[in-house]
Order: structure tokens, then sequence, then C-alpha cells
């Protein structure tokens, strides 16, 4: 098969799958630069692509585009991606699969991640803030903290939810994931708690329950940006030198403690 053809009918594939846009004209904007490349370089069908090219691209990535160990690594989990639907459709075989021949390239990226004792400074300042002045943007910014640390969900996950996505009962949320797939997030017992205060606080603030669980002043659900605009006053406020607060950083922080659940509820309920 001809290597353009083989990308549009991969592009039409997600598309068909309802993979976010975003992911879409990701998977569009890499594959279209190696077919550049690959068409400067005389391989214009599948076949031409073998793993000794698939590297001749990725060091062509490094030297002139200079990009570093993740960006490369990115770029390869896409053609791996596309390699691997290509032998799903029977295009090509697995012998014939030339990504799948290539390891990911060493990384030394160091993420940094809030401390135990920063989380516990974020939720004071939030604690002080609700003691001095009740409002909805006090109760709101609280609970989003406490949401992102309790459950690692990505921002675009924690504004999706509704409150009927919550089953206070059984302790858990259904939340629409990367890919738009709903998944069931258990919920510790400190963050329904916390949620329960919140929606009685809502149902009084509004006069009704909004749709949304974060909502700006008027009950629409809140964007991204406004979200990110309260990590920027946060650190601001506290000063932080060794790390930038973001939604991202929640969600690591998250991941570091997973293993010790009994910490991370302790974390969200204040103390």
């Amino acid at each position: 098969m001809i290597l353009k053809y083989g990308i549009k009918e991969f592009l039409e594939e997600k598309k068909f799958q309802n993979i976010s846009p975003k992911t879409i004209l990701n998977y569009s904007e890499t594959l279209n630069q190696f077919y550049l490349f690959s068409i400067n370089n005389e391989a214009i069908e599948i076949a031409d692509v073998t793993p000794h090219f698939i590297k001749k691209y990725l060091n062509y990535c490094k030297e002139e585009r200079k990009n570093k160990p993740v960006s490369l690594n990115s770029k390869l989990l896409i053609l791996k991606v596309f390699f691997n639907y290509l032998q799903k459709e029977e295009i090509i075989s697995l012998k014939e699969n030339s990504a799948s021949k290539i390891n990911y390239l060493k990384s030394d990226v160091n993420i940094a991640v809030p401390t135990d004792e920063q989380i516990r400074q974020i939720l004071r300042y939030y604690r002080r803030m609700n003691g001095r002045d009740k409002t909805i943007y006090s109760m709101r910014n609280s609970i989003i903290v406490v949401t992102l640390i309790s459950t690692g969900l990505r921002l675009s996950e924690m504004l999706s939810i509704k409150w009927s996505d919550i089953d206070f009962e059984h302790y858990y949320m259904m939340v629409f994931g990367k890919s738009r797939i709903s998944q069931g997030v258990p919920v510790s017992q400190k963050l329904r708690q916390e949620l329960l205060e919140y929606k009685i606080y809502c149902e009084k603030h509004f006069k009704r329950l909004p749709e949304y669980v974060f909502t700006d002043h008027n009950g629409n659900q809140s964007t991204s940006d406004a979200i990110k605009n309260i990590f920027k006053r946060l650190n601001q406020a506290l000063g932080f030198k060794d790390i930038s607060i973001s939604a991202h950083k929640f969600r690591h922080y998250y991941a570091s403690v997973l293993v010790n659940t009994p910490v991370r509820e302790s974390h969200a309920s204040g103390s």
C-alpha cells in the first residue's frame, strides 16, 4: 500500500472511533511530518519503511529539529500505533511491523512533585480563605485540590464531572477519560464528605443544583483556562521556589502516594 493512503485510512478510523480532536491533530501532524520525510527520501510505500528507516527519521528529528528524547518517544509512540493499526487491518504482517522492533529512548526527565508539606500548605491556605470569606470560589477551589489529589484525574476529566455522575452511596464516580471512555473512579470517605458539603453549599448558593460539579459564579461549567488561572494565583500567593503548582502536578502527587492510601486520605481531610 502507498504510505499516504495508509495514513489517510488510519486517521479516518481514529475519527470514527471518536478519539478527541486534540489527539487526532497530534496523530495527523506527526504522521504528515513523517510522510514528508519519507517522500524526500524516496520511501513511497509502506514496505519501504524499515526499522532502519524509522531510526533515520528519529535521528533527523533529533539532529535537525532538535527534538528531545521525550518528543522523540512521543513520535515513536504514534508510529507504533499507526503500524499496529496496519497490522490489525492485515495490511502488513507482524514481521513487517517495523515500528514494533524499535525501543523507546531513555529519558532523564525528573518531574517535580509537590511534597506532603506543600499539599498541607495549599489546603491550609484554602481553609483560611473559607473561614475568612465563605464564597463559592473559595469553596470550589478547595474541593478542586482535594479532588485532584484524591483521584489523580486529569483537569479535563475533573471538569467533565456532573453531580449525576457521583454515586455517594457506593463511593465512586463515573468519569470520561482521555479517549472519551467512561470509567468508574473510587471516591474516598474524606472526598465523599467534602463533596457532600460542597453540594449542599451549591444548592443554597445557586437556589438549585448546577449540572456540573465545578462551575463559575453563574453555575456554568468551569473552563480549563479558569482553573489554570486559579493555580497561577495560588503559585503567586504561596511562592513555592522549587515547583509550579498545576493540575498535572497534583496528578503526579496522587501517583507518588498511591501505594499509601491512608496518607492520601489524611491530606484530603486537610489535616
